[in-house]
């Protein structure tokens, strides 16, 4: 049986992101209902950036921190290049922060599969 396309599970959260790492993380809860695709104990999410500004997004316990990566220096997280959107799958119950490297840019995260 095929995978379907992403179906929400669940409310969208916003983020407002600036060049600071979300001060304090937000959670997004879980999907809601009996997703079928979802790995135990992990949860997928479409993370939407909704201006022409990159974002970057980080996933992880309550004191997760975005950072930018530079050349030389990795750091935990996903890119969203502007006016676009990616799907990924994070451990269930995560918390998030955005970061953007210049400007600002709302994110929205919504849980699904």
């Amino acid at each position: 049986m095929p995978v379907p396309a992403f179906r929400p599970y669940g409310n969208t959260v916003a983020f407002a992101a600036t060049t600071t790492s979300t001060a304090t993380p937000l959670q997004v809860p879980p999907s809601t209902g009996v997703p079928k695709y979802n790995e135990p104990g992990r949860n997928t999410y479409v993370i939407s950036n909704s201006t022409t500004q990159a974002v970057f997004v980080a996933a992880g316990p309550s004191n997760v921190v975005a950072a930018i990566p530079v050349a030389g220096t990795p750091a935990n997280g996903f890119y969203v290049g502007g006016s676009s959107a990616i799907t990924v799958t994070v451990e269930t119950n995560s918390y998030f922060a955005v970061i953007t490297p210049t400007g600002t840019s709302t994110v929205y995260i919504t849980p699904g599969e």
